[in-house]
């Protein structure tokens, strides 16, 4: 796995990159460099045992590291549509906020626990603008970089979100470590408000520092397909393929994108064999709802093309079901509904509209708004779309 980065930085080197770490382990430092790595870079670092083995090796090397807690919950949070007022991530703020009041720390360090507070209130957006503040006083705290990034595709502000990288691109060095995931996430957020010019050009600048840089790849896959450019973005995606698949948190999208360049073409039996060879496979291994996000989207737009897709559609709901009651994000909840809608199985759907029903009015915080607005009502027609009634599916 050569894209996986073997030097890291420990207490002296945060020290002087410009961003101290309140941590005298340098072994906590340097693991904390190494979650980040994997974070950023979408990889699982074998050498480590992957990102969440990388945030408990890095708390048991200093149990009182601040940024690593910090680290370690925001993760859990962002995205997360309704937490439950039982859910053990609320134990775990409540810690940090003892351990926060019994150290010295930073005004970044309080300013990362008042967002970790929003996002336990469900509240996106306000933890969106408590980032931006972040990147506003220090522009090399990737943390709240790749959160704001989050932050802004799950609210889709991706030109909030263009505007805060904007602002302290030039601050940044290709010298400096990670400095091309960095370009990556622009070059992304820079084409979904359409500047594809710019974003081509820094996503190719991204790979050009490390060709495994899987997300400066996606980048320019949107690129392509938003302009129609289909053999480009196939030339690009599978001539590259063993450079970016071994980023086992992101592959599978990517591989998404792969077919849907062939459903552009009609090449509906390319496509199929794509959910068969990687897609579904991939999301059997791992049970990741986004690549559940991939696997029911690919399905769900075969089938609006009037594809058969046999009983694919089992396959994805077999991995989801029972815990259809979850409700993560804003993001996620359609794609969970289409499972459960393809499977033809009403309890499913039923348990899952009551159950988001239930979520909405019980939320709070600003996401609650755009649920009620938007997501409830883009749930329900779904449904009717599928030219399904709940007590018509068998």
């Amino acid at each position: 796995m050569s894209h996986v980065r073997t030097t890291f930085r420990g207490c002296q080197d945060w020290e002087d990159f410009g961003y101290p770490l309140s941590t005298s382990s340098d072994e906590a430092c340097k693991l904390y460099d190494a979650a980040l790595s994997q974070m950023v870079g979408w990889y699982e670092d074998p050498n480590f045992g992957g990102l969440m083995t990388t945030i408990d090796k890095m708390l048991e090397a200093d149990p009182e590291f601040v940024m690593g807690h910090i680290m370690a919950v925001s993760i859990k949070l962002v995205g997360t549509v309704f937490i439950a007022p039982d859910d053990p991530i609320r134990e775990e703020v409540t810690k940090l906020e003892q351990l926060m009041s019994n150290k010295t720390v930073t005004d970044i360090e309080k300013k990362h626990l008042e967002a970790i507070k929003k996002l336990l209130d469900t509240d996106l957006i306000g933890a969106l603008f408590v980032w931006d503040a972040i990147i506003h006083w220090n522009h090399f705290d990737i943390l709240a970089i790749r959160h704001a990034f989050f932050g802004c595709f799950y609210c889709g502000s991706y030109a909030k979100g263009r505007d805060v990288l904007s602002r302290i691109v030039n601050e940044w060095d290709p010298s400096m470590p990670l400095y091309g995931y960095f370009l990556g996430e622009y070059a992304f957020l820079s084409q979904e408000t359409f500047l594809f010019e710019r974003a081509e050009r820094d996503g190719l600048r991204a790979l050009e520092m490390n060709k495994h840089d899987i997300f400066a790849t996606h980048a320019i896959s949107h690129v392509y397909e938003m302009q129609g450019r289909v053999e480009e973005g196939l030339k690009l995606v599978e001539g590259t393929e063993n450079d970016w698949n071994a980023c086992d948190r992101l592959a599978c999208h990517l591989y998404w994108h792969n077919s849907l360049y062939y459903v552009e073409k009609g090449s509906y039996e390319e496509a199929l064999g794509i959910f068969d060879n990687e897609l579904v496979k991939r999301y059997k291994a791992s049970k990741s709802i986004g690549q559940m996000v991939d696997c029911s989207s690919l399905l769900y737009r075969l089938e609006l093309e009037n594809v058969s897709v046999g009983d694919r559609w089992q396959d994805v709901f077999e991995i989801v079901n029972g815990g259809i009651d979850s409700h993560l994000n804003l993001y996620t909840d359609p794609h969970l509904l289409m499972t459960c809608l393809g499977a033809k199985d009403t309890a499913a759907v039923n348990t899952f509209m009551d159950t988001f029903r239930d979520s909405v009015s019980n939320g709070h915080g600003r996401s609650k708004g755009v649920s009620e607005r938007i997501l409830l009502p883009l749930c329900e027609g779904i449904v009717e779309s599928l030219c399904y009634t709940v007590t018509d599916m068998v």
